[in-house]
């Protein structure tokens, strides 16, 4: 009886297990079904993000911004780690152009996410955006780094786009550090692949890059229209088909086919919002408006277009160059003042542009470091194909070895390399300031000479004159007089000349002696002017200043037969400036600079200061110079 109760109750229990089993595999089921459908959907809502993303990024940022959070968030909610590296990739590429710090930390945890579930496919365009980002940076070293291992990867998994892509910005950077050969080795490579694999965008961008290194102008051309036939083929190239025009127009003689290719990448760049595109456009349409002869239409694209939009855009990098093309169009303007004004609105534009560059690198800094880690990662992925675990351990710390020894290597060569050079230049240095000096010694005595010289010489000349007086030859009244002022030149030259006697002159007064007495002898007008008037310098930055005037005039007056030479003396910003300008025949200052002492002499003087001389001049051109020192050391501040 009892038994029979027992056996009652275990298939009884049995029965219950049975069936909650089948219960729970049904359910299972069910939710397996259910989060493969949700996953699905979530691809597919990722495939129309990245989509969005890629077509509106420049277009419209803040809606960019806007899709990629919303990738993210399902990326994240979905707990797949494949669905959470596409989000995050997509999230890079949003902020990829406006804020690289964020762009680069959602790329390092896409690829972890990646590196996790071997998910390989992804890991081409990761590192491609990443190398874009270190461009960007200016960070080229890396860059290159980045695209090699993308190019790898992605040879590996047959991914031919990102292979044509990563070679023709490869050779962009190339061509960026004046790499000429091995650029056009990289934009032929990028050709072949896009070639053999039809590819009609990379194709046509391999074709525009190589038509710029081509040296016959009429192949070059054909290359550049080759290449935007291409294009206008493929949707999505308008960036592509824009800077091809701009080429083109550069590469055209006629300003009117010129202005016409400009204002077609005009129109694409206001399209796709491309404001870098449109003021390269705007820049060169000036010129061409130039060439015609129609500076109005110029100033009017730069100052009212060009300038407007780089200012707002906060493009920094072109501001230079637009302030450089307006000077220029304001000299053919015969606007000269105005023209300086822009010329050091260009200085100190280069200037912010460096200090901007300076801080996306530093700010990037860290995650180069990072970047470093994430390398040594998929070099260790790598190496799982071909070992066991045991040995990629080994070969890991192998490579952080080595790379640690060639880091130290690197910096005890860099360290040795900086300590010879900085020896080199001190001893250049003090050549320099020992020939000066004997140099200066050589002109004091001279000034001896020259003084004791000059009243004999006056004294000689009228006697002379007072004795053939009875041959109705003696010196008139004018000539007297002129021969006074002569003799007096002579004794202000002989003055200036001796260090003790041009430091009795304030630098104001000097200045001053030196345009009056080459006013004396000069058929040519010359404005010399110093602001402030009462600025005082150091003894030596005046010696040198003196002999840099002197040196400038006296060329002047060998080569300017007629014509208005501008000197302008200026303190402004911590520099102490002299730009200098004249209307004379120029020349071509590759072949003078290394054949003239007295433009060696000037370079030397502006050096000795800590600062520097640039020199600008073109046959039928006149002569330019602009010679910057720091105030610092050179400039006697007033005491309050």
């Amino acid at each position: 009886m009892v038994s029979s109760i027992r056996k009652k109750i275990t298939e009884s229990l049995l029965l219950l297990f049975f069936f909650g089993s089948l219960s729970s595999c049904i359910n299972d089921k069910q939710e397996n079904r259910d989060n493969s459908v949700r996953l699905h959907a979530i691809r597919d809502s990722l495939d129309k993000f990245d989509t969005a993303i890629s077509v509106q990024r420049v277009r419209d940022p803040e809606f960019s911004l806007k899709v990629a959070g919303k990738a993210r968030m399902m990326a994240d909610q979905s707990g797949d780690e494949r669905l959470k590296a596409r989000g995050f990739l997509l999230a890079g590429i949003a902020f990829h152009q406006y804020d690289p710090d964020s762009a680069f930390f959602y790329y390092h945890k896409a690829m972890n996410a990646a590196l996790l579930v071997g998910y390989d496919s992804i890991r081409p365009r990761i590192l491609y955006n990443m190398a874009m980002l270190m461009k960007s940076g200016y960070n080229y070293q890396y860059a290159i780094q980045l695209l090699d291992s993308a190019i790898r990867v992605a040879e590996h998994l047959k991914d031919f786009i990102t292979v044509s892509n990563c070679l023709n910005s490869w050779g962009n950077i190339e061509a960026e550090l004046h790499r000429e050969e091995r650029a056009l080795e990289l934009f032929d490579k990028a050709l072949a692949v896009a070639s053999a694999h039809l590819l009609g965008k990379q194709t046509g961008v391999a074709y525009g890059s190589i038509a710029r290194f081509t040296k016959d102008p009429e192949e070059a051309m054909r290359l550049q229209r080759h290449a935007l036939d291409i294009l206008k083929s493929v949707s999505g190239a308008e960036e592509e088909k824009g800077y091809i025009l701009i080429n083109i127009g550069e590469s055209t003689a006629d300003p009117d086919s010129a202005i016409s290719y400009y204002l077609q990448a005009i129109e694409i760049a206001r399209r796709g919002n491309i404001p870098e595109m449109e003021i390269a456009a705007y820049n060169n349409l000036a010129y061409s408006y130039l060439d015609k002869n129609n500076t109005h239409l110029a100033e009017k694209y730069l100052s009212e277009i060009a300038i407007p939009l780089a200012r707002k855009a906060k493009i920094t990098d072109w501001l230079p160059s637009l302030y450089d093309t307006y000077a220029d169009i304001l000299k053919a303007s015969e606007n000269t003042e105005k023209a300086f004004e822009y010329q050091k609105e260009a200085y100190r534009a280069r200037e912010e542009s460096e200090i901007h560059k300076a801080a996306l690198q530093t700010r990037l800094l860290s995650a180069i470091l990072g970047e470093k880690n994430m390398k040594m990662k998929i070099l260790e992925q790598e190496s799982e194909l071909v070992s066991d675990r045991s040995h990629q351990k080994f070969l890991y710390f192998t490579i952080l070895f080595l790379l640690l020894l060639i880091v130290i290597f690197g910096l005890a060569v860099a360290g040795f390399i900086t300590r010879k050079n900085l020896r080199i230049k001190k001893k250049e240095l003090d050549t320099a300031r020992r020939l000066a000096l004997l140099e200066e010694q050589e002109k004091t005595r001279l000034s001896y000479q020259l003084h004791d010289l000059i009243r004999p010489v006056r004294a000689a000349i009228l006697k002379r004159s007072e004795a053939a007086g009875t041959a109705g030859t003696i010196l008139s009244g004018e000539a007297l007089s002129e021969l006074d002022q002569i003799y007096a030149s002579l004794r202000r030259i002989s003055h200036r000349m001796n260090p003790e006697m041009r430091s009795r002159l304030s630098f104001a007064e000097l200045v001053k002696e030196i345009s009056e007495d080459f006013d004396i002898t000069s058929l040519h007008e010359i404005n010399l002017s110093l602001k402030p008037e009462h600025l005082k310098l150091t003894a030596e930055c005046a010696g040198h200043f003196y002999f840099i005037i002197t040196e400038l005039l006296a060329n002047a007056d060998r080569h300017i037969a007629h014509g208005k030479v501008t000197i302008r003396i200026t303190a402004e910003l911590d520099h102490l400036y002299l730009f200098y300008n004249d209307t004379g025949p120029g020349f071509n200052t590759d072949e003078e600079a290394g054949r003239g002492l007295g433009i060696i002499h000037i370079h030397e003087r502006a050096r000795l200061l800590g600062g520097h001389a640039d020199l600008s001049s073109a046959q039928s051109s006149g002569t330019e110079w602009i010679i910057s020192v720091p105030s610092k050391g050179n400039i006697i501040p007033e005491k309050p």
